[in-house]
């Protein structure tokens, strides 16, 4: 689904899955997991709502609902809403018809990935290298 609901959802099966995992790949996951947020904020804050009280219920709807196999939550950003109209900025995307490509989200998150990785295996290069310049 669109509004944000793919990027809410990933993000809450990521900050759970983060809880089982100890040490420093925690705090990666949970990086990832609040970088995906951008998303579903930029929409708020673009529909005129206060991002950071649309952006608490979208997150209390996606954990309300712990997806399973048949069962993913459908909540996203409503751009619709006047702000202030008491739905709290969200509503069902299915209901409403809320789509986005599957592949569209696929290579945009593989991109992503593919860059940090980059980043960071360049970053290891640099660190591993030796200070004070080339030898005589």
């Amino acid at each position: 689904y669109g509004g944000g609901c793919t990027e809410m959802a990933l993000s809450a099966s990521l900050q759970h899955a983060a809880q089982r995992v100890p040490g420093l790949q925690q705090y990666a996951m949970q990086a990832f997991s609040q970088a995906l947020l951008v998303v579903p904020r930029t929409l708020a804050e673009n529909a005129g709502h206060n991002s950071s009280k649309t952006l608490a219920h979208l997150q209390a709807a996606h954990h309300e609902e712990r997806p399973s196999d048949d069962n993913i939550c459908d909540m996203g950003i409503d751009i619709e809403e006047e702000a202030g109209s008491g739905s709290g900025g969200i509503c069902s995307m299915k209901d409403r018809g809320v789509l986005d490509m599957v592949a569209t989200k696929q290579s945009a998150l593989r991109l992503a990935v593919d860059t940090v990785i980059t980043i960071l295996k360049i970053d290891q290069i640099i660190m591993s290298k030796q200070a004070g310049g080339p030898k005589q």
